[in-house]
């Protein structure tokens, strides 16, 4: 987490606000607007201020690493900062620039509005990967990344003078806020495709404009209030309510988080019903006493909201009042008596563990592992479970390092202890390291042993095994070079890894390319990879999946192997291998297996999901839902879907 302030760059250990780093990259004296905007990529932090823009080395706090003035000789104005693709954005004063992020060398620049003109020049970045979109002084202009000559389009922002733009790409689609108007945009020509007056047509103050949308709707703070507008009915706003100290009307900053609307305003923190503008919650962040704009702004990474106000950076939980939550990954594994174990991180990383019992109640609270057994960690970023024919539970966890800890659950209840690390593991037993690790996925087989596939930071898919008895005796297998030593095509990076083991002991592993191919392949039980990469979208014939995002397997007791995935738009999908290698079902929507009438809960956008398959050859489906949470279902032996989703939250609602 980073942030800036007055020409000082910091930053924070996101959970618990501790300063880890902090450079002042602007002169210690100096006059002017000092506000601080910051960007990063993997190795580089990059802060715009006073009309510069500074790179900052992430190992490397003591100086900048490079600096680079931009906005015309002599400026010292506000400077907006973004990165996108690789590729380091800037824009300051009316121009705007790409930058070279090793070395700050300027590779374009353009100047976007007259150098004669005068006013408010505060800058806003977006792009949608082909264009760049530039908020300023009134109008959003479009540049064409690959022709820097001139801009594409302009579009003046009706009525509005020439006041601070603010632009936002989301959902593909382009909004625009200026002086208490709302619009759309149409990206191709600039067009306004609707707009709407939000505010009062007359008033004194600030009325900077910052939207968000989630889709469905357009949220617009400005002026000490946080207005809805429906994406279908541009006539008029679907309500509106007051934030801040509302005599004051003071700057609104709005964002929308898996289904959540947040606001800030006056040092003030919210969360509003998105669809009905009531306020749900309300927290002080900053003194009520003081002086200055009080300005608060949100961003989030994915799971929590941070504001800044003042001064000071605030993380404010975002947890469900009851049970855990929202939701961000599951994995789960069968037990020998039919139950469904159950291992959930929810989106503040804590690790949960719970149990489907086989008459489908969930009788056992959520209980947290890293509390319950004293984890060396404080949060996984994921977890990935197999289960031993003893009933012991086994845990994989990957912590923010890239660390892979192993724990075992007892048929008990209790926890082996303590936490292993596997990479220490292995290079104690002598193997040679790998990489940071960034995915996993364990599979036992019915010897006890548990087979391991995990990513690198290179996105290598790597191979080995733990004993029953506890041991780590092999090294880890490169499995595309193993693959591509056979004569075999190979394939990659691969963006993720699911894997399930036959009766006959043989590993069939599929992977998720980065191009969102799906490939399968196998290791069988003489621990030798003959076959190469089979493609399986090519394989599976009739309906088509959406391009995919995640994937997960299950084998039944004949050897069939179940694959569930989930599209970029949310749908979540299954299809069956058979043992004699074939793919002879179409992808088949689950959700419209399961909602069979309106009674029934339909699924809004499938993130991630678990499958297991029990004795009897019935596939328990778990998925996590954006935004709402956990569901549950299952698909039987003969085919038949015949459960609605049930709530796994609603049946779970309480955590020791």
């Amino acid at each position: 987490m980073y942030v800036g302030t007055n020409g000082f760059v910091f930053e924070l250990d996101p959970r618990t606000g501790a300063v880890e780093h902090s450079l002042q990259v602007t002169d210690p004296v100096g006059i002017g607007d000092y506000a601080t905007a910051v960007t990063a990529d993997a190795g580089h932090v990059y802060a715009g201020v006073h009309g510069y823009v500074y790179g900052i080395d992430n190992t490397d706090w003591s100086k900048s690493l490079w600096t680079t003035a931009v906005g015309g000789t002599g400026a010292y104005k506000q400077v907006a900062v973004a990165i996108a693709g690789g590729r380091l954005f800037a824009a300051s004063d009316g121009y705007v620039y790409e930058l070279n992020p090793g070395n700050g060398g300027t590779i374009h620049s353009l100047l976007l509005t007259s150098r004669f003109a005068t006013g408010d020049f505060t800058t806003s970045l977006a792009t949608d990967g082909t264009t760049l979109y530039v908020g300023v002084h009134g109008y959003v202009y479009g540049v064409n990344l690959g022709d820097w000559s001139g801009s594409r389009w302009s579009a003046g922002l009706g009525n509005t003078g020439y006041h601070p733009a603010n632009v936002v790409w989301t959902g593909s689609r382009l909004y625009a806020g200026c002086n208490g108007y709302v619009y759309e945009i149409d990206r191709t020509n600039g067009n306004p495709a609707h707009s709407l007056l939000v505010t009062g047509s007359v008033g004194v103050g600030d009325y900077t404009t910052r939207v968000a949308s989630d889709g469905r709707s357009l949220f617009a703070g400005v002026h000490g209030y946080v207005y809805g507008v429906s994406l279908a009915d541009w006539s008029k706003t679907a309500w509106n309510v007051p934030v801040g100290v509302t005599a004051t009307y003071p700057l609104a900053d709005v964002l929308e988080l898996n289904g959540r609307l947040f606001a800030g305003a006056a040092g003030y923190a919210y969360e509003i019903d998105s669809a009905s503008g009531a306020l749900l919650r309300t927290l002080p962040l900053a003194s009520a006493l003081g002086v200055g704009t009080y300005d608060t702004q949100l961003a989030t990474d994915g799971h929590n909201v941070f504001y800044g106000a003042h001064g000071y950076s605030y993380r404010v939980l975002t947890l469900y009042p009851q049970g855990i939550g929202p939701i961000g990954f599951v994995a789960a594994a069968p037990s020998p008596s039919g139950d469904v174990q159950v291992v959930a991180l929810d989106r503040q990383d804590g690790m949960f563990h719970t149990i489907r019992k086989p008459d489908g109640t969930w009788p056992y609270a959520w209980g947290n592992v890293i509390k319950a057994t004293s984890a060396p960690f404080a949060s996984a970023q994921l977890v990935a479970t197999t289960m031993f024919t003893n009933a012991q539970l086994s845990v994989l966890a990957l912590d923010d390092a890239g660390t892979l800890w192993h724990i075992m659950r007892n048929s008990d209840g209790s926890w082996t202890a303590p936490w292993l690390s596997v990479q220490a593991a292995m290079q104690a037993a002598g193997h040679p390291p790998i990489s940071a690790v960034t995915y996993v996925a364990a599979i036992a087989d019915a010897k006890n042993n548990m087979h391991v596939l995990v990513l690198d930071s290179d996105r290598t898919l790597w191979h080995t095994i733990r004993q029953a008895a506890g041991y780590w005796p092999y090294p880890w297998g490169n499995v595309q070079s193993v693959i591509r030593a056979q004569g075999n095509p190979t394939i990659g990076p691969i963006a993720l890894v699911a894997g399930a083991i036959n009766p006959n002991g043989d590993l069939q592993v599929v992977v998720l390319d980065e191009a969102a191919r799906l490939w399968h392949t196998i290791r069988l039980a003489n621990e030798t990879w003959p076959y190469p990469w089979g493609d399986v979208d090519a394989a599976i014939g009739g309906r088509a999946a959406g391009q995919l995002r995640y994937v997960a397997v299950a084998t039944d007791p004949s050897g069939n192997l179940s694959l569930l995935a989930t599209d970029q738009q949310g749908t979540l999908w299954h299809t069956i291998r058979l043992v004699n290698g074939t793919w002879p079902s179409a992808w088949g929507n689950v959700n419209e297996a399961v909602v069979k009438d309106a009674k029934h809960v339909a699924l809004d956008r499938s993130a991630s999901t678990a499958g297991v398959i029990n004795a009897a050859g019935d596939l328990h489906v778990l998925n996590v839902d954006e935004p709402a949470g956990l569901y549950c279902t299952t698909r039987t032996a003969n085919g038949f879907w015949p459960d609605p989703w049930s709530d796994v939250q609603a049946a779970v609602v309480h955590r020791t």
